[in-house]
């Protein structure tokens, strides 16, 4: 994991050109679905990283 900035036109290049999600759904999408996450580093209820509905896979 690397430091970015998604700018609107690298964004427009990248969603269809590049077979990976951009940096930011695909980080915190991961960790805004783990609870784990939330508690190891004490996550507000509802914020970003943390939303009351989380979609479990396993």
């Amino acid at each position: 994991v690397y430091c970015s900035v998604d700018t609107d036109d690298h964004l427009r290049n990248e969603v269809p050109n590049d077979e990976h999600s951009p940096s930011k759904p695909r980080i915190v999408g991961t960790v805004s679905n783990t609870n784990e996450f939330a508690k190891a580093f004490n996550c507000p209820p509802n914020s970003p990283v943390n939303p009351a509905e989380k979609c479990e896979l396993f």
